[in-house]
């Protein structure tokens, strides 16, 4: 999904540090954003630079970045458009922006509620917000932000190999009910 092949690269909400390390490895220079002081504590062991704070504060170092990503983390949020805002802001003209986002009513969670299943999103991480693929879109133009490509990531696990396939391609047929998450990327524009 990505055209940028290195740079400066944001991982908003970075968590322990696995996306992270997986850009630095490939010639990223990292820098996260975590607002959870024992994620950031794992992130920096892993070797990223890490920055707690909140994603909609002023914890976000100015930029610019060639890249910002936020995978699994505006649905944490109690106000997703700031701090989407906020991330387009600390990309350069032409930079992109790649945020993921659960599909909350895939077929497998839809089948989970009608027995009985948990609220949406966890306990100990609350999801604050519940994203399907229209809400996403909504999300994204009530932030300005203009999405250039988005893609549904299917239900299997990648581990179901002969699955999988059949997974990713009920995924691009029907994203809303067989995509387990959505990807999106955003071009900031040139100015």
């Amino acid at each position: 999904m990505l055209t940028i092949r290195n740079g400066a690269l944001l991982d908003a909400g970075c968590g322990p540090g696995f996306a992270a390390e997986f850009f630095a490895a490939r010639g990223f220079a990292v820098t996260g954003v975590e607002p959870a002081p024992s994620a950031a504590r794992e992130a920096r062991a892993r070797g990223i630079t890490v920055i707690e704070g909140d994603l909609a504060s002023d914890a976000l170092p100015p930029g610019p970045f060639d890249v910002v990503i936020a995978l699994e983390v505006l649905e944490h949020l109690a106000d997703p458009i700031t701090a989407l805002a906020a991330l387009m802001r600390r990309a350069r003209p032409g930079g992109e922006i790649v945020v993921s986002l659960p599909n909350e009513w895939h077929l497998l969670r839809r089948l989970a509620l009608l027995l009985g299943a948990e609220p949406l999103g966890g306990a100990e991480d609350p999801h604050l917000r519940h994203f399907g693929l229209r809400s996403a879109r909504r999300l994204f133009a009530a932030a300005g932000a203009a999405v250039r490509a988005e893609r549904a990531v299917g239900i299997i696990p990648p581990w179901c190999r002969a699955a999988d396939a059949a997974g990713s391609a009920l995924a691009r047929l029907a994203p809303r009910l067989f995509g387990l998450s959505f990807l999106f990327l955003v071009l900031k524009e040139e100015r």
